[in-house]
């Protein structure tokens, strides 16, 4: 992804947390009828990824120059912008 990106990139993912999890569990209990939405959203609370390892991924991918936020609703934002020289 890096070496193909013109001006860079950015990955908007879950952050996994106990808070998130109960949160997404109880809203989709209450408002949606649907198995699969009540099933799957904490599912994916679940695999996704904390700080520290959002930090170690992009270690272990040679990746440098981002900057890894935490925003509302319990998201990360990973943003790498590519200049002349990378």
């Amino acid at each position: 992804m890096d070496r193909n990106a013109g001006t860079g990139w950015f990955i908007n993912d879950l952050h996994r947390h106990p808070l998130a999890w109960g949160s997404i569990r109880l809203l989709t209990r209450l408002f949606s009828g649907s198995y699969l939405v009540k099933n799957d959203a904490p599912l994916s609370v679940l695999r996704g990824f904390s700080r520290s390892e959002w930090q170690r991924i992009l270690q272990a991918a040679g990746i440098g120059g981002y900057t890894l936020r935490w925003k509302w609703a319990f998201r990360w934002l990973v943003v790498r912008k590519k200049g002349p020289h990378n």
